[in-house]
């Protein structure tokens, strides 16, 4: 199956980890439950091309504060993406975009 969805690339931007490091504190004040939050992705790549996208993976305890994290999540304008893995695969993963800072959790 192909689709003519284009991936925007851009040079890397040196303003990605300043980025990172503001949405990481706002992050840990929002959900102090977090073990650790952490920019990964293609923009954590010092000189990589890259989608303009700042992807961050956030770790909690355990299951049960994902849907705590949802609904702290959606009034900062984060939208749900879905699981990222198909309804089969038992996961934690859930995605999140914030098209206002081009931010993928």
């Amino acid at each position: 199956m192909t689709t003519n969805n284009p991936v925007e690339l851009v040079p890397y931007d040196p303003q990605w980890p300043q980025a990172f490091q503001h949405i990481r504190d706002r992050l840990l004040i929002l959900l102090p439950q977090a073990l650790s939050v952490d920019h990964i992705g293609s923009t954590s790549i010092p000189g990589m091309i890259a989608k303009p996208l700042i992807d961050i993976d956030i770790v909690f305890p355990g299951l049960g504060h994902i849907e705590d994290a949802t609904r702290v999540l959606l009034p900062e304008g984060y939208e749900p993406r879905g699981n990222r893995y198909d309804d089969e695969v038992y996961s934690a993963a859930r995605l999140f975009r914030r098209a206002k800072d081009a931010v993928a959790l």
